[in-house]
């Protein structure tokens, strides 16, 4: 009876559990009823979320200045070489700096006298410009060297090597600095040759001749008796045939078939007294200062691009427009024997050798040059 009553209490025992764990069952599944939050002793208005702010505008870019420049050039627009290289060069560089360098470009005479380019370049009368270097040997004595030196270079390689493989180009640079002015780039031509009223046929014509000319080639034919004559550009023509002069030389044929030599002066010189000569590009040195490394690359590389092509160009062109006033108007091509370009070339050179007293960067160009021209086995 004992144990009955023992295993009833065990069984209500059991019940008893299983009701309660039904039970909390029951609340888990039913939801909280929602609590009265209490009311706090001070109410505050809860803050506005704040309106995202209206993102800032990108600064743009500012605007690339652009450099709106004159070029005064020494040659008039009939020649080749205006239209081959000075205009190309200012459309190029125009090209080449999206716009940035926009350059203007004049021909002889328009702004200032060829004489005066270099000083009003350094003045800031324009920016920049195109000429022969020995329109400023007064100023600068080394320009003798860079305008061309009879007796000296035979080949366009030659030249090159001189002025940008063996530093000539660094001397010009700090050479034409002392004047306020920058210095780009040699531009290659073909040389000096003589258009003329009267044959050439040997050194000994040279007497009593007058030459329009300029440089050291002036040196030179003044060494074998001739006068020379300073005659702008744009008068030479009327010079030969008024009499003023009996014979003129810019640059060689291709240079000078456009101004029309050959119809007033009937006999060409032949070997060009100066197988090679230099124009010159440059510009006012505290404006290439303010320029950035981009543009200054650009200047240089296009006047190095233009000026050799003006080289090719030049040497190309001689041999047609030679033909053609040969052909057309009777020119006679006049030619100096060997011995008396050899002769010539070593009276140039007792010439240009006394350059070296001129100043200490005539005296390191003169020094450069011969030991090339050693190298080269054209001296001893």
């Amino acid at each position: 009876m004992k144990k009955g009553i023992q295993i009833l209490l065990v069984l209500a025992l059991v019940i008893s559990i299983l009701g309660m764990s039904l039970i909390g069952c029951a609340k888990e599944a039913a939801p909280a009823a929602p609590s009265t939050p209490a009311t706090p002793s001070t109410l505050s208005t809860p803050a506005k979320p704040s309106t995202p702010a209206t993102p800032a505008k990108p600064a743009l870019a500012p605007a690339a200045e652009v450099y709106k420049w004159k070029m005064q050039t020494w040659i008039v627009t009939a020649q080749d070489l205006y239209s081959e290289m000075c205009t190309p060069f200012a459309d190029k560089v125009r090209e080449s700096s999206d716009g940035r360098i926009d350059i203007t470009v004049y021909p002889t005479g328009q702004l200032v006298a060829n004489t005066d380019i270099l000083d009003a370049c350094a003045n800031r009368v324009f920016e920049i410009a195109m000429s022969c270097p020995a329109y400023f040997v007064g100023l600068i004595p080394i320009l003798d060297i860079e305008s061309g030196l009879p007796g000296t270079f035979r080949k366009h390689i030659e030249a090159e090597i001189f002025f940008q493989e063996l530093g000539f180009i660094d001397l010009l640079r700090e050479a034409y600095a002392e004047h306020g002015i920058r210095y780009i780039s040699p531009l290659t031509s073909g040389g000096f040759a003589f258009q003329s009223k009267v044959p050439i046929n040997s050194i000994d014509d040279f007497k009593g001749v007058k030459i329009r000319t300029i440089g050291y080639t002036a040196k030179l034919v003044e060494a074998l008796g001739a006068a020379t004559v300073y005659v702008p550009v744009d008068e030479i023509y009327t010079a030969l045939a008024t009499g003023v002069v009996d014979a003129a030389s810019f640059g060689d044929i291709y240079s000078m078939y456009p101004l029309k030599f050959h119809e007033v002066a009937k006999y060409y010189s032949q070997p060009n007294v100066l197988y090679l000569d230099w124009n010159s590009s440059f510009m006012n040195l505290g404006i290439w200062e303010e320029l950035t490394q981009d543009l200054q690359d650009i200047l240089y590389y296009v006047a190095r691009d233009v000026g050799d092509h003006s080289g090719r160009i030049s040497e190309y062109g001689a041999t047609e427009y030679l033909a053609e006033v040969i052909k057309d108007y009777g020119v006679e091509v006049t030619r100096l024997p060997e011995s008396d370009m050899n002769e010539m070339a070593a009276i140039s050179m007792s010439c240009w050798e006394k350059l070296e007293e001129e100043d200490a960067y005539c005296a390191r160009g003169v020094t450069m040059l011969k030991d090339y021209l050693r190298s080269l086995g054209y001296i001893e």
